[in-house]
Parts: structure tokens; C-alpha cells; sequence
């Protein structure tokens, strides 16, 4: 069972203190008590091209990786970073 096996904070240690294993702060949690950020904000950046680097990016965006306007979503269950979305696509489809 790799959750005994040592303390594990889930993806980056993003979870919410609520869901956080065995009481371990999560990291982003940390981060942001710590205030090492200029903005308490994440990103992803998922590259199309699968030889290419994606990336996670702490504090904010990179305008470089990125054309028109990003729009933000509230999290509708903090639990388990849930989002209301009506719609998702990728490209034109």
C-alpha cells in the first residue's frame, strides 16, 4: 500500500487540508501560509506536443503559453477541487 509506505501529499500536494492524509499539510497549503508567492494561484500548461514540456506553474500564468482571455472558475467543493462547467473543449472541436 504506497500510502502507508510513506507521507504522501497527492498530486504536488495540492489537496485541501480537509483532504489531506494522515493530517500531513498539504504543500500548496504550506506555500501559501509561508507567503512565498506573489499570488496564492496555480497553472497548468499542457503542452499539445507530447515530445514537448508541459508544466505547472506556482504564483500565477505565463503569458507566453498562452493566446486570448483565461477564464476563471469558482471552486464549487473546496473538498475535492470541483468546478461547475457547462462546457469543455480542446482546439476547435
Amino acid at each position: 500500500e504506497v500510502f502507508s509506505s510513506f507521507p504522501f501529499e497527492g498530486i504536488l500536494g495540492l489537496a485541501f487540508p480537509s483532504l489531506s492524509f494522515g493530517g500531513i499539510e498539504p504543500f500548496f497549503e504550506h506555500v501559501i501560509q509561508q507567503k512565498c508567492l506573489k499570488s496564492n494561484e496555480f497553472a497548468f500548461y499542457l503542452n499539445a506536443e507530447p515530445s514537448l514540456p508541459s508544466a505547472i506553474l506556482w504564483g500565477g500564468v505565463d503569458k507566453s503559453l498562452y493566446e486570448g482571455p483565461i477564464r476563471m472558475f469558482p471552486v464549487v467543493q473546496p473538498h475535492y477541487w470541483a468546478l461547475e462547467l457547462l462546457d469543455f473543449r480542446i482546439g476547435n472541436d
